[in-house]
């Protein structure tokens, strides 16, 4: 048997109920693997929380998040919900990316967390091909989820998703638009959208032209 199945959960209705689903399919291995009666488990992240939680930096990033796409941080809300934690754990989750970790706090799995995308042009009749290597914490095996969705507005969509964060890593929608989201921080503080949220954008993009306006 694989040591790293990846199971399937199919979702529909609104960006809540979709949120609802997943939240809940991902809930024990949130609390076993990411926040541990309330603490997380991760040291990187204990620092991240330690400096960030209840900062107006992340206020900044969740105020961006409503304004521009009111809808995905409802499905975070309902990702929150379904796992049984609280919106900011959750969002903070989804924000780690986004943060300068503190002094005195070793950035180490920042050099080992890195994911790699490949893209063969197509040729002659051999179609192109996108290929995708998650190289996420090992923390994740077995834990991981395929999400399907049927959203009420926009185009279905599937994607890959480790515990508590949208599934965005890579994916696919019905209007032909992949996605891989590669594991590269910012470290200028800019305030806006968390990269997580513009990746589950993509993903609603009925077309390239669109998912490049959202890009930019």
């Amino acid at each position: 048997m694989s040591r790293n199945p990846i199971r399937r959960v199919r979702a529909k209705g609104d960006a809540f109920s979709i949120g609802f689903v997943i939240g809940q399919a991902t809930a024990s291995s949130f609390r076993e693997r990411v926040f541990r009666e309330g603490v997380f488990i991760n040291e990187q992240d204990q620092g991240l929380n330690a400096r960030w939680r209840g900062s107006d930096y992340l206020k900044t990033l969740e105020s961006a998040s409503r304004t521009a796409y009111p809808g995905y941080v409802r499905e975070i809300e309902g990702i929150a919900a379904g796992a049984g934690q609280d919106f900011e754990t959750v969002f903070l989750w989804h924000c780690m990316t986004e943060l300068m970790l503190p002094e005195g706090v070793c950035p180490a799995t920042n050099n080992i967390d890195r994911c790699t995308s490949l893209l063969i042009p197509a040729e002659g009749d051999e179609p192109a091909v996108i290929a995708h290597n998650e190289d996420g914490g090992a923390q994740f095996l077995g834990a991981c989820l395929w999400v399907e969705a049927e959203p009420d507005e926009g185009p279905a969509w599937s994607g890959f998703m480790i515990p508590g964060i949208l599934p965005t890593y890579f994916g696919v929608n019905e209007a032909g638009i992949v996605q891989a989201n590669n594991n590269i921080r910012p470290n200028d503080l800019k305030p806006g959208v968390p990269r997580e949220i513009i990746s589950r954008a993509i993903l609603s993009a009925k077309g390239l032209d669109e998912a490049i306006e959202i890009l930019k």
